[in-house]
């Protein structure tokens, strides 16, 4: 992918009216299709589109409930409220005739005696419907002296100031039957804190006059703001002294949130950009690159607002303003741009190193957001759409459009710039101790994560300014903690829906001792017509002909005596005994307009009452299930919002954050090619999100709709900087370019600059902006920390710390069956320990008791060699050999598996070992029990110490090196097992070991694809005189026997077959390509490379003219490790892959040379291996006559190439490297020219060499020749 940007930029520069035509077709496109969008603020897009948040939004809008506006005027405790009344009234009369009315649905400061009093009338018409039953018991039940007192009560009410307003209900219902129904009626119009003072509204506690104002429905947004800045400076200007005014609602709210938001932003800005342009400045030393930092993301943001034109042009406005903080990223990727070319100072060579981790953390990033594209809630839908062009752009205009706008090369500015460095001693002390500072940070926070808190009262999210505080708080009193729930019936039959809604309602108040505060319904007002006539029939039973006489004769007595006419309460007194007519329509008109959005028939048909009930959160929760499953009655809250921001939180986005890892996992693992490097590359990302839930948990700090956005903001910095990690150490591992120092400065940068950005937010009053910026600290620094500790720790682990000393690397496969064979291990020695007990108990003899035991080690070791199965074994054991007769067993030692391998052939095996073995607390006591002898002690006293087991008939096993090699090479033979063989007068076998070094080397836990061999060779007796007398002439001829026969095998085996898996290995993490390159090309050249083998001398001088990633050098190396191998090529990128290779031993190098020019060294062979075509006809000839000139007596060419003559096949081998030249995978500087086979011998004529025909594939026009100089007899 680096190739490519950099070839597009070469091809694209100095095209600057190319530039200037693109240019103005961006503009084009944006200009026509940013003007098509439409911007839609509700705030209800955050939620998902499901049927409850709908009815609630719907419900809210209708009622007036979610745009009502209160506005109060609050005098100071000792002033009276006359003042504050008056404002109230000059601002009702200023708004009335402002041009704002034409916008104003409603504006009330008293309530509408219109409508009340119409209401009320119809009330005392339907008295026996609509009256208390507990005060008509009372009333039935109360004596003359009772209504006396209740006319007396009467006649006070009405002769007081507002006795003419009253007079109709006071005559029409005396005996309060109807206060509850009044009482219901200012339940439905209430909102808590209000009430009534000189005929306009006011809070309870005397101190506010108030007005109530709803908008127009069909009002936009803005239109509503407007409306409520206008309403809000009228009663400004209309407060008499000491009177101050405050608006409160649902839109002066947003208002005020705004102008905080407005003011934090101004000032956190400022203080941002400060600091991040001075950073920026010190760092870089270049004044005009901030201004290019913030290219890509404007590039970005506007290409991504003009496709959204076309395809989704209804966003949200919340929506976009998220997005905007999204614009990290994309600066990101300018840190990442301008921190490599500062490193690089090319141009093309920051391409070839960015393009590739930059386009995979954009597409991993942008994969996490298009996840939201799942999501029910159109705002987060909308997010990532957003967020997904928008880094796509800003990602391909930085790799595009980027490089022309800086230059071609970065020129040294005076000083060097800044730099982030480690002190030595603190970047000792994490090298050292971070492994452990991560387990302890881990596991310490890992128990809070449980205890991480969701804020989902949307309420404790808004800002209030202290006046709207005390407002709010005068308006709803105690009740502020209080949840207003909806009872909502619904049916397609008027009277259906009220007869449900009574059903829930009367359900509700039985349960009141543990229930809502509050409960008033419609149809305490209007009961449908079943209740009625219920009610009617109940009424005239209890006040039957006898009840209503006596309560007529009391009455006029009562009104006489209290000075009014006998028959003043004659229309209360007909309601005790008339008839209900329960059909007045306009009494539901007048309950609709009394309480609108309560009482309604929607648009398809169906009507709609609604109950509003008060009570806090668990009464309201138990209201829910009590009115569960009854039919047509849902209850609507604010609870309901809460509920879907847990789900959307708990549910919604925990599956798409599975889907997104996933699609994260698949699309590192597609790009990097192994497990391995996608799990290291992903687990810091998973690792940072432990610390952070941790933290927050810890802390208490809590997450809300809005800090969670910032959270993938998080994740996509984060997984931005484990890719360019990555790509960097496997960048140095490949190839050894160290572009750890830019990798480390852009990540550092760009995570000072986000701390900076969002850590200034803490200065900021608004909470959401304070929650940002704690979570956004947290989470930023525990990304930095951990992404250049732990992943750089986990490939020092795995990879690149075990390349350094020459070990293979981990691959997951490797690192389980060598977890799998240790634990096996363990276990079993375990199980050794526990039978060691046992066999002590046995009732037989202690020789039999060993014996028994040794059996057990034996098949113990056994199962765990074989057990094994990637290892390939070939055993020619000793076991017949010892059994006729104890001897003394010498094997070479190269593994901890030697030791396995020598005790499972045959029981009653001894074994010379170290100290550490017999002290360790695993298997010392075993290896005591046994009978082991230790190789510190003195040799005479392991002697005495063997004679009776020997004579028992038990052989000892010896490794006469004394310790493990290193090299596989066999050390110095130490004299004493052969001084034991001569004292104890036992043979000697000798046991050649190969392959267990290589499965499992000295110091090193990893277990290894292996070919294990063991070859038993002839005994030597104690009186065989070919290998001399005495145990010190034995040891010398023994060894070098040892040695010769060693060699043999190693020349047998080590084959480049042999170590093609260790071939692979030095390939495995450097990319997916290579590496099945290496997998395919050495399985499809088996025969190949064993032909070249044995063309090549075991020692000598060898040069590998063309050797590309050097795979047929690095085996010529391996197969003959006394070879001197140097390998050229052209192309420097191969030469330094193959220069870091990490099997590389001393007798093997490599150069980059042009081969056209190239004069080789003198050698013993060359190799030239599908290279000759690459090259002009001339300059084969030259280079192979060279080779001749420089080559040893004995030496030879060997050649490797394509010939023409046989079309069918050569039109394979043209279609092969056709594809390798187009693809990148190889360079070639002019086109391809194959020769003919009559070329060679030609050459080979004109040097007096002959020719000689080693191999002919048969599906390709490939050849193997061998030129050597013609032999002298």
């Amino acid at each position: 992918m680096g190739r490519l940007f950099a070839s597009l930029y070469g091809r694209t520069t100095g095209r600057p009216w190319t530039w200037a035509g693109l240019l103005v077709i961006w503009a084009a496109f944006v200009a026509v299709s940013v003007p098509r969008l439409h911007f839609d603020e509700d705030v209800f897009q955050a939620m998902p589109d499901n049927g409850a948040v709908r009815d609630l939004r719907d419900l809210l809008g209708s009622t007036g409930s979610s745009d009502r506006v209160f506005i109060g005027f609050t005098v100071p405790e000792a002033e009276q409220l006359d003042s504050a009344i008056g404002s109230a009234e000059r601002a009702w009369m200023a708004i009335r005739s402002s041009a704002d009315s034409a916008r104003i649905l409603r504006i009330q400061r008293a309530p509408d005696l219109g409508t009340v009093d119409a209401f009320a009338r119809h009330a005392l018409d339907e008295l026996p419907v609509l009256a208390d039953s507990a005060a008509a018991s009372r009333l039935i039940g109360a004596d003359q002296a009772t209504i006396d007192g209740m006319v007396a009560d009467a006649r006070a009410v009405l002769t007081s100031p507002s006795g003419m307003v009253r007079k109709p209900y006071v005559l029409g219902d005396p005996a309060h039957l109807l206060s509850p129904f009044f009482q219901g009626l200012q339940g439905l119009r209430d909102v808590g804190g209000i009430s009534t003072e000189m005929g306009v509204f006011t809070t309870r506690d005397g101190r506010c006059a108030l007005l109530m104002l709803e908008p127009r429905t069909d009002l936009t947004q803005r239109e509503r703001e407007e409306l409520v800045e206008h309403v809000a400076g009228a009663a400004s200007r209309a407060c008499a002294t000491d009177v101050r005014s405050s608006l409160f609602g649902t839109v002066p709210i947003g208002l005020a949130n705004r102008s905080r938001i407005q003011v934090d932003a101004t000032l956190t800005l400022t203080i941002s950009i400060v600091l991040i342009v001075g950073l920026l400045l010190w760092y870089y030393r270049r004044w005009h690159l901030p201004f290019l930092f913030l290219v890509p993301p404007a590039f970005g943001a506007m290409t991504a607002l003009a496709v959204m034109g076309w395809i989704a042009p209804d966003v949200s406005a919340i929506a976009l303003g998220v997005a905007a903080t999204l614009m990290g990223i994309a600066l990101d990727y300018s840190f990442h741009f301008f921190t490599h070319l500062r490193h690089s100072r090319d141009m093309r060579t920051t391409l070839r190193d960015i393009s590739t981790p930059m386009l995979l953390g954009s597409a991993t990033t942008v994969m996490a957001f298009l996840g939201l594209r799942f999501m029910d809630a159109k705002l987060l839908r909308d997010l990532g759409l957003l967020a997904a062009l928008m880094l796509t752009a800003s990602a391909l205009f930085v790799l595009i459009v980027m490089p022309h706008l800086t230059g071609s090369s970065w020129d040294r500015p005076r000083g060097e710039g800044g730099r982030f460095r480690m002190p030595t001693r603190m970047s000792r002390f994490f090298r050292r101790w971070s492994p452990l500072i991560i387990l302890v940070v881990t596991a310490g926070l890992w128990p809070f994560i449980g205890d991480v808190r969701f804020e989902d009262d949307a309420e404790r999210l808004s800002y209030l300014r202290p006046d709207m505080q005390e407002f709010r708080t005068r308006l709803f009193g105690s009740q502020d903690d209080l949840w207003t729930v909806f009872v909502v019936s619904e049916d397609r039959d008027e009277q259906r829906a009220r007869a449900h809604l009574e059903r829930a309602v009367h359900r509700l108040r039985a349960r009141s001792e543990e229930g809502l505060v509050s409960l008033s319904a419609p149809s305490d007002l209007l009961p449908s017509d079943s209740m009625a006539a219920l009610k009617s029939r109940a009424w005239s039973a209890r006040f039957d002909s006898t009840t209503v006489a006596r309560m007529s004769e009391a009455f006029r007595e009562a009104a006489v005596a209290n000075g009014f006419r006998a028959d003043a309460f004659a229309p209360f007194l007909e309601n005790l005994g008339g008839t209900v007519v329960h059909a007045d329509p306009q009494a539901l008109a007048d309950l609709q307009d009394l309480l609108p959005g309560l009482v309604e028939q929607l648009p398809d048909g169906r009507w709609r009452e609604v109950a509003i009930g008060r009570g806090p959160r668990g009464a309201v929760e138990r209201a829910v299930e009590a009115t569960q499953g009854m039919p047509g009655i849902r209850l609507l809250h604010r609870g309901i919002i809460s509920d879907q921001i847990r789900g959307l939180i708990g549910d919604d986005l925990q599956r798409i954050l599975w889907i997104t890892s996933m699609l994260v996992l698949v699309t590192l693992l597609v790009t990097y090619g192994r497990i391995e490097t996608t799990l290291i590359t992903f687990l810091p990302m998973l690792l940072s999100w432990i610390w952070i839930l941790g933290i927050c948990g810890l802390f208490g700090i809590p997450f809300n709709m809005v800090n969670i956005l910032v959270c993938t903001f998080i994740f996509g910095l984060g997984d931005d900087y484990c890719i360019f990690t990555t790509e960097g150490i496997l960048g140095k591992y490949r190839d050894g370019t160290d572009h750890l120092p830019a990798v480390r400065a852009s990540v550092v940068l760009s995570a000072v600059s986000t701390i900076i950005g969002t850590g200034v937010l803490v200065f900021a009053e608004h909470p959401v902006l304070r929650s940002i910026a704690t979570l956004s600290v947290v989470g930023m620094g525990a990304i930095l920390f951990i992404s250049l500790t732990f992943q750089p720790l986990l490939f020092r682990w795995m990879i690149t710390g075990r390349a350094a000393k020459g070990r293979f690397p981990f691959t997951l496969r490797s690192l389980l069956i060598s977890l799998f064979a240790f634990v096996y291990f363990l276990v079993g020695c375990m199980i050794l320990l526990v039978l060691l007990p046992l066999v002590l108990l046995l009732p037989i003899a202690k020789e039999g008791k060993r014996r028994i035991y040794s059996r057990v080690i034996m098949y113990f070791t056994r199962s765990l060699v074989y057990i094994m199965m990637n290892t390939r074994k070939d055993i020619h054991g000793f076991k017949e050999v010892v059994r006729g007769r104890p001897s003394v067993v010498i094997a070479n030692h190269n593994s901890f598996i030697d030791i396995l391998a020598m005790l499972m052939v045959a029981p009653r095996m001894l074994m010379m070992t170290n100290r550490w073995v017999w002290n360790s607390p695993f298997f010392g006591a075993v290896v005591r029990y046994t009978g082991f002898i230790r190789s510190e002690d003195d040799v005479d006293v392991n002697v005495e110490r063997l004679r009776d087991p020997v004579a028992r008939g038990w052989s000892v096993v010896i490794f006469p090196e004394g310790t493990r090699s290193r090299t596989g090479r066999i050390g110095r033979f130490h004299k004493g097992p052969f001084y034991l063989a001569e004292k104890l007068d036992l043979p000697v076998v000798p046991v050649v070991l190969h392959g267990f070094g290589y499965a499992m080397g000295k110091h090193d836990a990893l277990l290894k694809d292996a070919h294990l061999s063991m070859r038993t060779l002839p005994p030597i007796a104690p009186d065989d005189e070919r290998f001399g007398r005495g145990y010190r002439e034995r040891t010398k001829r023994v060894s070098a026997y040892f040695r010769e026969t060693y060699r043999e095998v190693r020349d047998a085996i080590e084959t480049p077959a042999y170590f093609r898996e260790q071939l692979i290995r030095n390939y495995i993490y450097k990319g997916p390509v290579l590496e099945w390159y290496m997998r395919i090309k050495t399985r499809i050249d088996r025969e190949l490379h064993e032909r070249i083998h044995a063309l090549v001398p075991r020692s000598g001088s060898v040069v590998d003219l063309g050797c590309g990633y050097g795979q047929m050098t690095l085996l010529l190396h391996l197969s003959g490790p006394d070879r001197q191998v140097l390998g050229v090529d052209h192309d420097a990128e191969k030469v330094a892959v193959a220069s870091n290779c990490f099997s590389r031993g001393p007798g093997l190098a490599y150069a980059t040379v042009d081969l056209d020019t190239y004069e080789p060294p003198i050698a013993d062979a060359y190799l030239f291996k599908d290279v000759l075509h690459y090259l002009e006809p001339e300059a084969q000839r030259r280079l192979l006559s060279a080779c001749a000139e420089r080559m040893s007596p004995d030496g030879r060419i060997i050649v490797r190439d394509g010939f023409t003559g046989d079309e069918q096949l050569h039109k394979r081998t043209l279609a092969t490297e056709f594809w390798s030249i187009n693809i990148g995978f190889n360079k070639a500087k002019t086109e391809l020219h194959f020769m003919p086979r009559s070329f060679i011998d030609e050459v080979a004529r004109e040097a007096g060499l002959v020719v000689e025909e080693v191999m002919t594939e048969r599906s390709t026009s490939n050849q193997l020749l061998v030129l050597r100089r013609p032999s002298r007899s």
